[in-house]
């Protein structure tokens, strides 16, 4: 898990890349995610390392959003 997720690349707006992971460094900790999609599928997995929450949204409609559905679902809970 260290491999994957030890920076790799830092972007202009305090994100960063990973091996197979993106991330950013937030109040609470670390936030690692990866997304994808496939014909018909989306999905989102969301990891908050501070905490230790994991969030993952599976859909299967290419037009909904998975960002929006991860971070309604991370508003709600209270950490």
């Amino acid at each position: 898990f260290e491999l994957l997720t030890n920076k790799q690349v830092e972007t202009e707006d305090g994100e960063y890349i990973a091996l197979s992971w993106f991330g950013k460094s937030m109040r609470s900790g670390e936030l690692l995610f990866h997304d994808g999609q496939d014909l018909g599928y989306r999905a989102i997995l969301l990891l908050y390392t501070g905490p230790q929450i994991g969030v993952i949204v599976l859909v299967n409609h290419t037009d909904a959003d998975c960002n929006e559905i991860a971070n309604l679902l991370i508003r709600s809970i209270r950490f």
